[in-house]
């Protein structure tokens, strides 16, 4: 399936600090009303996290979380959009951050 443009909708949800889910949907149907239909998300969250062994107290970080984008989709612009709707995002957030971390598990 070819995507026309995808629409992205912010479901932030406040949890203990910042915290946004974004969906990307896109139209599947010709009609007017255009039927639509999930086609990828990504999380952005803060959490308290120490980048590496020697750091003694953990700084509060946004890190991207739970990115997918249906397979049909991908390649399209999708996974980018999601990203940089959650950098956005993060940039409105109190305190400033100036770095954004991804959680990745194979």
């Amino acid at each position: 399936a070819m995507l026309q443009k995808a629409q992205m909708i912010d479901l932030s949800v406040p949890f203990n600090g910042n915290r946004s889910v974004f969906v990307a949907r896109a139209c599947i149907d010709s009609d007017k009303d255009c039927l639509t239909e999930i086609i990828g998300c990504c999380e952005v969250i803060e959490e308290r996290i120490a980048i590496s062994q020697e750091q003694k107290s953990p700084r509060v970080r946004p890190i991207i979380e739970n990115l997918a984008v249906k397979e049909e989709y991908r390649r399209q612009g999708v996974g980018k959009a999601l990203l940089e709707a959650c950098e956005q995002n993060v940039q409105t957030w109190i305190p400033f951050h100036d770095d954004i971390f991804a959680q990745v598990e194979d």
